[in-house]
């Protein structure tokens, strides 16, 4: 899916005005690989790099969640995540520090993968919510079994029938 030349040149502009980053080059990120949402490595002339991401707009508030943890994180002191830099709800958009590495299957993790995961959740683990806690949206329960998905898949389908005869209404009568 293209990103949208408004959307990009938005973003640009943002990027040029408010972090001095004057973008000279911008790919997609594994466009033949399904995401989400779209990803875009954009290039600095200066040599900086950044990620811009335009989320998929679903009513689960992904980019206010994101942007909100990272950023929380980021003032606590964990370097191991993307610095959160910009972002325009309206628009959908946030753009984050590019963070170089490497995805590996579980099979391929070394002892020294395991102890730097260990480590960024210990660091996690000893967070603790003294204030100022900012409000962060919760995420959505995740399903471990078939049986769970498939509950919360008809569940979700139940909530989308019965909101579809207005829908179709308002279509015939346009």
């Amino acid at each position: 899916m293209e990103l949208e030349r408004a959307v990009l040149e938005h973003i640009e502009a943002r990027l040029r005005s408010e972090l001095g980053f004057r973008t000279v080059r911008a790919e997609h990120i594994q466009p033949w690989q399904a995401h989400t949402n779209r990803l875009l490595h954009l290039w600095a002339a200066d040599g900086r790099e950044a990620v811009a991401k335009v989320y998929i707009q679903d009513g689960r508030f992904r980019l206010e969640r994101e942007f909100s943890t990272l950023s929380f994180l980021h003032k606590q002191g964990i370097p191991e995540v993307p610095i959160p830099l910009l972002c325009n709800v309206g628009q959908g958009w946030a753009v984050y520090s590019f963070e170089a590495g490497e995805a590996h299957l579980g099979t391929e993790l070394a002892p020294h993968h395991l102890e730097k995961i260990a480590s960024f959740a210990a660091k996690l683990h000893r967070l603790h919510p003294d204030p100022p806690v900012p409000s962060l949206r919760t995420s959505f329960a995740a399903t471990f079994s078939l049986a769970a998905l498939t509950q919360s898949t008809c569940k979700a389908m139940a909530q989308r029938l019965q909101a579809a005869p207005s829908r179709i209404e308002r279509i015939l009568s346009s």
